[in-house]
């Protein structure tokens, strides 16, 4: 049976990865149409393979949120997707190809879509969507 599960989680992975578009061959990655489970198993495997995924078109829904930091003085946008329960909901930043007029409030329910990249601050490691458009 856990052999069985592992094999449709990878299977549902792959397909994922490989299948899933938008019909305008603009959306590599579509985390919209995952349930929360394959959403979770998913960003796992980014986060394992970022190379992978580097310049892929990413799209997610999820809950709106800014972060301050104070040192140095920066603002990320974060996505914060939903994942199998609340405790392991994974977000990733994004930073707008064109900046709205004003940015909704907190905790509100966008979909987010940009090119996955990766970049380094000191010496940490992060993920983040370039390019994006919010809906």
């Amino acid at each position: 049976m856990k052999r069985l599960f592992c094999t449709v989680l990878l299977f549902s992975l792959v397909f994922s990865v490989f299948c899933l578009d938008n019909n305008s061959g603009k959306v590599d990655i579509d985390l919209t149409k995952l349930s929360k489970t394959m959403i979770y198993a998913q960003f796992y495997d980014i986060m394992a393979n970022p190379n992978l995924y580097t310049g892929k078109i990413v799209k997610a829904n999820g809950l709106f949120y800014i972060f301050n930091e104070d040192t140095p003085r920066k603002i990320y946008y974060i996505n914060i997707v939903a994942g199998p329960c609340i405790c392991c909901s994974p977000g990733i930043e994004f930073i707008l190809k064109e900046a709205p007029q004003k940015y909704p409030e907190k905790e509100t329910e966008i979909t987010v879509q940009g090119e996955f990249c990766v970049y380094q601050e000191e010496e940490y490691t992060y993920y983040r969507l370039v390019n994006a458009v919010m809906e």
